[in-house]
This record gives structure tokens, sequence and C-alpha cells, in this order.
């Protein structure tokens, strides 16, 4: 998907709450919304989708078993199901998301922390661009690794600039790079 400099268009799959959520509509539910959102985004053109977990509200720094699993299910069958590329993030657990994607054929995954610890309302996210450039090499996958730098919605423990975190995490091996502003709808300071 990212192979060329054409510009390619990826829609959001936002699922509901997962699993071990109390809101969560249960796991059949989620899977069924996924694919329609699919099946959306297929018929309107997109290059691929990004599949994230951004209604399990509080965040969790590290998700458990329980969501990972379930998470695992849902993905698998957007693959299974899907013409165009795949991706996917579990917001704030950068590992969980490699070895996931890599188990059930994604094509990309995004990391909204790699180089930078972010400090959160949930807390303190350390940087992964060490221990994701280890797995990437273990488990021998082509997956595509989208980073974010200043990532939103947190605040970084130690400035640096923009530019810095850029070329930090394309020297740890992002294939492509996020910028977003401080929040959702507001650009980037640049």
């Amino acid at each position: 998907m990212f192979d060329n400099a054409d510009t390619k268009l990826i829609g959001m799959i936002h699922l509901p709450p997962s699993i071990g959520y109390s809101s969560s509509p249960g796991e059949e539910a989620i899977i069924a919304k996924a694919l329609t959102d699919l099946s959306t985004l297929e018929g309107s053109g997109f290059d691929g989708v990004l599949i994230e977990n951004d209604n399990d509200q509080p965040h969790q720094i590290s998700v458990t078993k329980k969501v990972r699993e379930s998470f695992k299910r849902v993905v698998k069958r957007v693959v299974e199901q899907s013409r165009i590329s795949v991706g996917m993030e579990l917001i704030y657990d950068m590992r969980a998301t490699v070895d996931i994607a890599a188990k059930v054929g994604c094509d990309f995954v995004r990391l909204d922390v790699f180089v930078d610890a972010m400090e959160t309302k949930w807390g303190i996210v350390p940087p992964s661009a060490g221990e994701i450039g280890k797995m990437r090499r273990s488990i021998g996958s082509k997956l595509k690794i989208i980073t974010d730098v200043h990532v939103k919605h947190a605040k970084m423990v130690a400035y640096r600039s923009l530019s810095e975190s850029t070329v930090d995490s394309i020297s740890h091996g992002s294939d492509g790079i996020v910028v977003t502003g401080d929040w959702t709808g507001i650009a980037p300071n640049m």
C-alpha cells in the first residue's frame, strides 16, 4: 500500500467498546459494525482501513488479555473479508498492536507512541521504538509501521522538536509519520 508516491486514502473503523468494558455491545456486534464500516469504506473508494479501539474508555496503557484476544478475532474477520489494505492500533499498547497485526495478516499498524515518552490522563506511555524494532526483526514480518510524532491528547515528558522526533522515528524504522495537533481538529504547530 505504501510502496509508491501516490496519495492513499485510509478510512477509520472505530470499534465500539471492547469486551471487558461495561458498555460493550458484545463481540458479534463489534464484528458486525467493523464489517459494515469496511464495506462502506471499500465501496467509497478507500485504499485501506485502520481499525482502532478509541471507544475503550478509559484507555489502558497496556490492554488486558480479554481485550487483546477479542480485538484479534475482530481484526482477523476484517482482514479475511477485506479487498483493501488493513491496519490496526490498540491505543497505547504498541507491543500488542504489532503482535496481533503480524498474526492476523494486517498490512500496517499505527503506533501512537514510538520515540518519545508521552504523558496522558491515563498515565505515562514509554517510548516503544527499541522493543518494536526487536519484535519486527524476530517475527520477520513485512508489516509497515506508521508512527505518530507529538501525538494528540498527550504531552511530551521531555520536549523535543517535531524535526528531532521525526528523524528519530525514521531512524528507528518508521515507514510513515503521522503528525497531528494537540487535540482532534487542531492543526499541529509547525
